[in-house]
């Protein structure tokens, strides 16, 4: 009994509490309805909100397809060892960054041994011609006795013929005969000695002209070594990378240097496939720095994939940035030229709307979801803000494109945005912008 006092005071004394909230805000909220209200101010009490305005004129808009993408040097080697050998010589100073004039020698290879084995080829090409004027002068002997053998031949064979015609009349003995018979033998045997002589002579000499044609083209295979020893510079071009030192040993296919040319760049960039439509060689661009505001150069369009990525759905075009040294400096750089490696964006020079509307993005609000700006209107007691709602297409050199929404002539609210609203009073303020000039269309060779 004792022990349940105790546990029924601690489950009272918040519900006690709580009665008691209750109780305040019933009270405060009695005190607030009875309060009198103060009057509303009507809107015409409003001060009118001076306001910058903008006279939205009709200009020349060149269409663009922007891209980003890296920049790339015009050409680049990766210059490697030919031959088997020891690095000794290399273009000075053999540091990254230094300029390798085109044709100059890049680096060589150590070649004592390559024009010791040219030399000894060399040796042995004078021995085989040798060995030819020693199969010739074999074989022109061996044809001169086999010539003077067909001769004996013949005349044996005339005094063998005599000599049976005279038996038959009983005019000579036949031991005459015999002999006769026994020399046109000798003879015959002689020629056919000497046939063999000259073919003999004749493979000689065929042999000694091949080792002669094998030992030539050895001597030039040998010079062609030789002169892979020495590897020079295909263009003018700058050492990218830290090359090799002077004494390492090299096997061929070895990477000693890389050389790239940054006289002209190259910028490939992915345009998406829905905005491939106008993209073709030859086109102009503009290439920016995002890391250099106010840098600009021209480049334009040199090729196009022949087809889209299928992951990204997009297509590759290749510009060439030929004059990038004359780019304008406009972020104070002091015409400091181009990088390889360097993020850059490319804006393609579609086509030209000899007069569009284009508004800044920074004058375009939003509301209900809909892009909208404040332009200024005659009200029946004055200027009011009106909120216009209008449809946007593509960002410009100039600001965005406004394909419907405005007429030319609408006074544009500029400042102070953040103090307008629709049907606000407003006063233009003095410093109002006129419009601009209609700009000329660009010239299409740009």
């Amino acid at each position: 009994m004792f022990a349940a006092i105790p546990m029924r005071r601690v489950v009272l004394t918040p519900l006690w509490m709580l009665l008691a909230l209750a109780v305040a805000y019933g009270a405060w909220k009695w005190v607030v309805a009875a309060s009198p209200r103060p009057p509303a101010r009507p809107p015409a009490a409003l001060r009118p909100v001076p306001v910058r305005t903008l006279e939205l004129a009709p200009r020349a808009v060149a269409l663009e397809v922007a891209g980003y993408g890296t920049l790339l040097p015009g050409r680049r080697a990766r210059l490697a060892a030919e031959v088997a050998g020891r690095l000794a010589e290399v273009h000075e100073p053999w540091r990254v960054g230094e300029l390798v004039p085109a044709g100059a020698l890049v680096f060589a290879v150590d070649d004592e041994e390559l024009e010791l084995e040219l030399a000894r080829l060399e040796a042995s090409l004078e021995v085989a011609r040798a060995a030819v004027q020693r199969a010739e002068l074999d074989a022109r002997r061996a044809r001169e006795s086999l010539g003077f053998g067909q001769e004996r031949l013949a005349v044996t064979r005339r005094e063998d013929e005599r000599q049976r015609q005279l038996l038959a009349q009983g005019h000579t003995s036949a031991s005459a005969r015999d002999r006769a018979l026994a020399e046109l033998a000798a003879a015959e045997e002689a020629v056919s000695a000497a046939r063999a002589a000259e073919d003999r002579a004749s493979i000689d000499l065929a042999g000694a002209e091949a080792r002669v044609v094998e030992l030539t083209c050895s001597i030039e295979l040998a010079r062609a070594r030789l002169a892979r020893a020495r590897v020079h510079a295909p263009f003018a071009g700058r050492i990218a990378a830290r090359p090799l030192a002077l004494g390492t040993t090299l096997t061929p296919g070895s990477p000693v240097v890389e050389l790239v040319d940054t006289s002209a760049l190259q910028l490939s960039v992915p345009v998406p496939e829905g905005e491939m439509q106008g993209v073709r060689k030859g086109l102009s661009a503009r290439v920016t720095l995002p890391s250099r505001p106010g840098f600009e150069v021209r480049a334009r369009v040199a090729a196009i994939a022949p087809e889209a990525d299928p992951v990204t759905r997009s297509v590759a075009v290749e510009l060439d940035v030929p004059d990038h040294a004359s780019a304008t400096a406009g972020d104070g750089g002091g015409g400091e030229p181009l990088l390889a490696g360097q993020f850059a964006e490319a804006r393609i020079e579609v086509r030209t709307l000899p007069a569009a509307l284009v508004v800044e993005r920074a004058l375009i609000g939003h509301a209900r979801g809909r892009p909208v700006v404040f332009v200024v209107a005659q009200g029946p007691d004055g200027l009011l803000a009106r909120a216009v709602e209008v449809e946007l297409g593509r960002d410009t050199q100039h600001g965005v494109l406004v394909l419907s929404g405005l007429e030319p002539g609408a006074l544009l609210v500029t400042a102070p945005l953040a103090l307008v609203s629709d049907g606000a009073p407003v006063v233009l303020d003095p410093s109002t912008v006129p419009a601009p000039p209609v700009d000329p269309e660009p010239d299409a060779s740009r």
